[in-house]
């Protein structure tokens, strides 16, 4: 709101100056919902939570929302300072710097900070909960040690990459690596034969519209 109130003109201006490609444009939001699915294999335990597939089909249908209207708010404020936001290391410094109020950097940084922790801790335990499982198909117990040795090798593996290649080189380019990843071992076989099975008469027992646990 700060960006459209003082930037209003410029933004205009910014968002009139490139006509918009719509291929460019297709492929950039296929990639970004990559970034975004990425997480799913190692969330989805949370789906054992819905008693119908009617409650996952109406959170999928608020969630989804729910997650483009931040993003698209964040690429609004972005546009008004098109394209020196190109050579920032991180776009969002620009912005900050020109609305020019110390408090508003001070709490985005709190904000970035927290959504770090926030996000990690979630696919820490995420993953642990797939190794859980897991060792729980197998008739075993995951071992006490185990979690805590999981979420240590893999923050020391994620501070490696991010000193060694370099955060913004680690972002610009593994992101999108891990997109295209997602996708293909993910997101097509679930749309494809995971839709099929779904669909199939017979595959699933009990009334067809409970998901098993």
């Amino acid at each position: 709101m700060l960006v459209v109130h003082k930037f209003g003109p410029q933004l205009a201006t910014a968002l009139k100056a490139t006509p918009l490609n719509y291929g460019q444009a297709l492929k950039d939001s296929i990639s970004y919902a990559g970034y975004n699915i990425a997480i799913l294999p190692v969330l989805i335990f949370v789906a054992r939570n819905f008693a119908s597939r009617r409650e996952a089909l109406i959170a999928g249908a608020l969630a989804g929302p729910l997650i483009l209207l931040p993003g698209f708010a964040f690429l609004l404020a972005l546009s008004a300072f098109y394209p020196k936001i190109l050579d920032a290391p991180l776009p969002v410094t620009v912005v900050l710097a020109n609305l020019g109020n110390p408090y508003l950097t001070a709490l985005v940084r709190v904000v970035v900070l927290g959504a770090f922790i926030k996000t990690g801790v979630g696919l820490l335990h995420g993953l642990n909960e797939r190794f859980a499982g897991s060792f729980s198909e197998r008739g075993k117990v995951m071992p006490r040690g185990a979690r805590p040795a999981i979420a240590i090798t893999l923050m020391i593996i994620a501070v490696y990459l991010a000193t060694s290649l370099g955060i913004v080189e680690l972002i610009g380019r593994g992101y999108r690596f891990s997109s295209y990843f997602f996708l293909a071992v993910f997101v097509l076989p679930v749309a494809t034969r995971g839709v099929w099975l779904i669909l199939r008469p017979g595959t699933r027992p009990g009334p067809p519209d409970v998901i098993d646990s």
